[in-house]
C-alpha cells in the first residue's frame, strides 16, 4: 500500500534535514583533512558533501510537487573528528545504521515511481559510501594507517 502525498513529503522532509547536517559535517571534515595535509581527503569529502545536497535539492523539489511544505529544521550537533581513523570507523557504523534504515524504508510498494527512484538513487550512493569506508577500513588494516595516509598528500 502506497502511502499517502503528506507521509511522503514528512519522509523526505526527514531526509532532507538529516542530510543536509551530514552535508555540512562533511564539509567540516573535508576542510580538517585538508587542513591537516590530506588533499585527497578534502576533495574526496568535498564531493560527497556535494552528492548529498545534489539529493537535498531533488527531494526538495519533489517535495514541492507533492505540494508539501519544506521547512529548515534544526538538526542536533555533530561532532567533528580530527583523527582520520576514528572519523572512518565511526562514519562506517553511522552508513551501516543508516542502511539498515534505508533498506526497511524504501520499498517500491510505499511510493510512488518518482519518489521511489529518488529514493532508491540514494540508497545506492549510500551503499557506494559504506563500501568506500569498510574497504578502506580493510585496506588500512593491511598497509597501515600512515601508508595510507602518506597516499593522501
Amino acid at each position: 500500500m502506497s502511502k499517502s502525498k503528506q507521509e511522503v513529503v514528512g519522509m523526505l522532509q526527514a531526509y532532507v534535514t538529516a542530510v543536509t547536517a551530514n552535508a555540512i559535517n562533511h564539509q567540516f571534515q573535508a576542510q580538517v583533512f585538508g587542513n591537516q595535509g590530506f588533499r585527497k581527503l578534502q576533495k574526496k569529502y568535498d564531493r560527497h558533501s556535494t552528492e548529498e545536497l545534489d539529493f537535498v535539492t531533488k527531494a526538495i523539489d519533489r517535495m514541492l510537487d507533492l505540494g508539501g511544505d519544506v521547512k529548515q529544521e534544526a538538526t542536533q550537533e555533530l561532532p567533528v573528528i580530527t583523527d582520520f581513523l576514528t572519523y572512518l570507523k565511526a562514519d562506517a557504523d553511522k552508513q551501516t545504521a543508516g542502511m539498515q534504515v534505508l533498506e526497511q524504508q524504501v520499498n517500491h510498494d510505499n511510493f510512488d515511481v518518482t519518489t521511489y527512484d529518488l529514493l532508491k538513487d540514494y540508497y545506492i550512493d549510500e551503499d557506494e559510501d559504506l563500501n568506500w569506508d569498510l574497504q578502506t577500513l580493510d585496506l588500512i588494516d593491511q598497509i597501515g594507517i600512515q601508508n595510507y595516509l602518506t597516499k593522501q598528500l
